[in-house]
């Protein structure tokens, strides 16, 4: 007894190898019993069933031949094949059977009567004039083999391209049910078949027409099966032409797309009338309980490798359209690219060479590549078709250079246009752009940068930044109203240079006024004849209010009106084992003469147990009037202490005694009418005991003044 053999390795959804699984066999007949397995072809040493496979995942065993079911578990793996044919026919070739030069012959007989159980017989009978082979299967049924389908050969074509073969492919086409054999040659059709079937073309040529062209090319001869009415299933030798086209006997591709070459391919789909050319499609579903089964089904992928050095250009496309479980999440086109090797950038400026290793997510040439033809009205058209899209273009993210991200990129001469109807209403181009930032921490923008040609240092009088604004003059005028601009004022030295802020309107007789910040010189806001601002001109003024140019010892004056000016301690101050007072260098105000103040202000402070603190206020002799209201919370005191209105300057140390704790504060607020005397307001303070660990008085301490 010989038996077969049937080997494989089992792995899991990702390929891997799963060692050890058990391997169960069984016939695939009523009841499915388990089917005897060994371990050798003759038969002698016999296998389990159930078996183990190796440790690398590798499973084999010796069977009679016939139809098995195999089934591999590991853990939660399991692995079912069904109806595995197993057996030798497929060891011996035909020659076996039938060596070269023979034939094998059928009579032609009636057909057969119903055949045993499981057994399929053979034969051959006539059907309108013409032998066909067929088999009835044991439930009774026909099937015929080759049914309808004829060659051209049989009705007497040439194929040497000289003889006429019209008249043997019309016969062909009549006598047959539907398909017609065109085996391989070249077939001269002189005009076109009448008959409407399916043309099977093996490597076949179909001559008989002029040379196409398209006007714009030189003529060339190529296969032309528009004279073969129906359909045409070709099946050719790719060197030039395609290796399965289907559809369409017209080559009107192969004459307006590629006439030189016609239409390289391995498959090509053709409608002639519109409809869908080809269709590729595939259905998943999602089944959370069974391993394995939630995945993405990919309808059709599109490759191109190029390995050649010389011509780096290859195109590729992938179409993927998928639903992950739950999430309703669909992708209707998606193109993914990859380059091992070295990116060279790829900028507005570039131009295509097939040396050169550029990478392109798409590719869009105008004209089809042919200079002959015209320029295409729109590289990219979004179409609503009824429904308007939430965005045009969304950038997940990208970077053309690596180090700035740009989510389009064009060179210096385009610009982006919006339009209603035929009229252009608003535009930006390189001298308008602008970024609007949304973020809680506000960040500079940079709106435009500048440098001279060759990365040289901008000069004086260079124009850095400007904003234009314009009104319509009538028609489609633009009238130039107003500008902003950021001047350079000066050549750099040092690696400095001065620059002013201009502000430049329209007057209604055409001239312009000017106002310039740092124009003329450092720190100087003027006009931009000199440093004088002449108000209530009448194409320059301010109407109802006025400018106080005053600076009071530091006060901050607007319309007359003094505000509060703080001055603050920056940093932490602590004294050790020091019970002298003296001013604090943060805490103090010039005062002027003659001169009426309001003040207020906090001091906060950390000081050792035993330490305490104390402090006075002082400020310039023989004011006329002062009246200073002040208090304290001592630390850990829950009420506060030192509650007094002070009618002079401090003649005697206020001391605050700590309750428990460490932090404490005092607060005052205050009037003074300052004399004859110019000087200063201060607050002196220091410890009250002597003590090493030091007493501090905190950042964040103020005085706040202002002038009456």
């Amino acid at each position: 007894m010989v038996l077969a053999v049937h080997q494989f390795s089992v792995v899991d959804d990702n390929g891997n190898v799963v060692p050890n699984a058990s391997i169960e066999v069984r016939q695939e007949i009523t009841g499915s019993p388990i089917a005897t397995l060994f371990s050798d072809r003759a038969g002698v040493v016999s296998l389990g069933n159930p078996f183990n496979a190796d440790g690398e995942g590798f499973a084999q065993f010796f069977v009679a031949g016939g139809a098995y079911r195999v089934t591999a578990t590991s853990g939660a793996l399991t692995r079912v094949w069904r109806y595995v044919a197993v057996g030798t026919a497929a060891e011996f070739d035909v020659e076996d059977f039938l060596p070269a030069g023979s034939s094998l012959d059928l009579p032609e007989i009636a057909e057969p009567s119903s055949p045993s159980a499981n057994v399929a017989r053979l034969f051959a009978r006539d059907v309108a004039t013409r032998t066909e082979l067929a088999f009835k299967r044991s439930d009774g049924t026909v099937v015929d083999l080759l049914r309808g389908i004829v060659s051209v050969k049989d009705f007497g074509a040439v194929g040497d391209g000289v003889a006429n073969d019209r008249n043997a492919f019309e016969a062909a086409a009549a006598a047959s049910t539907g398909v017609v054999l065109v085996p391989r040659g070249t077939y001269l059709i002189g005009s076109a078949t009448s008959t409407r079937v399916a043309w099977l073309l093996l490597d076949a040529t179909i001559t008989g027409l002029s040379a196409l062209g398209d006007g714009q090319t030189p003529t060339v001869t190529v296969d032309n099966t528009s004279r073969l009415v129906g359909t045409v299933m070709k099946l050719q030798d790719l060197q030039y032409g395609n290796a399965l086209h289907i559809g369409d006997p017209d080559p009107w591709m192969e004459q307006f797309i590629r006439p030189s070459a016609q239409s390289r391919a391995t498959l090509v789909a053709m409608s002639p009338d519109g409809q869908i050319g080809l269709t590729a499609a595939t259905k998943t579903s999602d089944n959370p309980g069974t391993a394995g089964t939630q995945l993405a089904g990919v309808a059709g992928n599109f490759y191109a490798v190029n390995d050649y050095v010389g011509d780096r250009v290859g195109y590729a496309g992938y179409f993927e359209g998928w639903r992950r479980s739950g999430a309703g999440q669909t992708i209707g086109w998606e193109t993914d690219i990859a380059n091992e090797d070295s990116v060279v950038d790829f900028h507005p400026s570039s131009s295509l060479s097939p040396s050169i290793a550029y990478t392109f997510g798409g590719l869009i040439n105008s004209g089809a590549g042919r200079a002959s033809m015209q320029s295409a009205s729109a590289g990219l058209v979004f179409g609503a078709n009824g429904a308007a899209f939430r965005r045009g273009i969304v950038f997940n993210s990208g970077s053309l250079d690596g180090v700035t991200s740009e989510a389009i990129s064009m060179p210096i001469t385009y610009s982006m246009a919006w339009y209603a109807g035929a009229v252009k209403t608003s535009y930006i181009d390189q001298a308008t752009l602008q970024r609007l930032v949304q973020d809680n921490t506000f960040n500079p923008v940079e709106s435009n940068k500048r440098h001279r040609a060759g990365g040289a240092a901008t000069q004086n009088l260079d124009v850095i930044f400007q904003e234009n604004g314009y009104a319509c003059s009538g028609a489609a005028a633009d009238y130039l109203g107003a500008f902003t601009r950021i001047l350079q004022r000066s050549n750099f030295s040092g690696g400095n240079a001065r620059f002013s802020f201009d502000i430049i309107v329209t007057n209604s007789d055409g001239t312009v006024a000017e106002v310039n910040l740092n124009a003329t010189a450092d720190k100087i806001f003027a006009p931009a004849s000199d440093n004088d601002l002449t108000l209530g001109g009448a194409s320059f003024r301010w109407k109802n209010g006025y400018f106080v140019n005053v600076t009071t010892a530091g006060a901050i004056v607007e319309n007359g009106v003094n505000h509060w000016t703080p001055v603050r301690k920056t940093a932490d101050q602590t004294k050790n084992s020091n019970t002298t007072l003296a001013a604090d260098t943060a805490l103090q105000f010039p005062m002027l003469a003659n001169t009426k103040y309001a003040f207020r202000g906090r001091v906060h402070y950390g000081t050792p147990g035993g330490a305490d603190i104390k402090f006075r206020h002082t400020g310039p002799a023989s004011p006329s009037f002062v009246h200073i209201k002040r208090h304290s919370l001592a630390p850990g005191a829950t009420a506060f202490g030192n509650i007094a209105i002070d009618t002079a300057y401090s003649s005697a140390d206020i001391v605050i005694t700590e309750v428990s704790g460490t932090e404490g504060y005092f607060e005052f607020d205050g009037v003074v009418h300052n004399g004859a005397n110019a000087g200063t307001f201060a607050i002196q303070w220091a410890q009250n005991t002597s003590d090493a660990g030091g007493t501090t008085v905190r950042a964040g301490s103020f005085i706040e003044y202002s002038t009456t």
